[in-house]
């Protein structure tokens, strides 16, 4: 478990690096709320992908496809390849809101918000097929965690809405 609390803490501590910078250069303060919102999702993302990242349970190997992988099982691969993906994908978000609330650009804000719907866009597709076929109607009935992650779910969509409707706005867009 060393290799995951050590890649974790170096995500932690060089994630936190560039937003320092990027929030002294960038006047943090003087950044519209609808920007702000934006920022802050992307950071949000950052948290997701650490929480993905955690559940890697290295494994020793022979690796088999489909079976065994140093992340854990394929599941576990495929959570763990999402949270390091994730990470990444949070930091540009996150500083290319603050950088577009300067640049005053509406391409900016198209690309941030097709790059977000693209993100989720699979994630979506696979939740609405789960629960058209009432195979996620485990998922629903699930314990607390279901209704943590429900709760977490609508706050997140709700900082990602009020961020691209109030950023929206700074262009007409909305």
């Amino acid at each position: 478990m060393a290799v995951v609390w050590g890649s974790v803490v170096a995500i932690v501590v060089v994630t936190a690096a560039i937003w320092l910078s990027l929030f002294r250069a960038l006047a943090f303060r003087t950044v519209p709320l609808g920007w702000k919102l934006l920022s802050l999702s992307g950071g949000l993302f950052v948290l997701l992908g650490i929480a993905f990242i955690l559940s890697w349970e290295p494994t020793a190997g022979p690796y088999v496809v489909d079976q065994v992988y140093p992340f854990g099982s394929y599941l576990n691969t495929w959570i763990v390849s999402l949270g390091f993906t994730m990470v990444p994908f949070g930091l540009l978000f996150a500083g290319l809101a603050l950088l577009a609330a300067q640049v005053q650009r509406r391409a900016v804000w198209v690309t941030l918000l097709f790059s977000w719907l693209m993100f989720w866009f699979p994630h979506v597709v696979v939740i609405a097929s789960l629960l058209v076929d009432g195979a996620g109607e485990t998922a629903v009935a699930g314990g607390p965690e279901t209704i943590v992650i429900g709760v977490g779910g609508l706050v997140y969509l709700g900082v990602v809405g009020a961020g691209f409707f109030l950023s929206g706005q700074d262009y007409g867009t909305i």
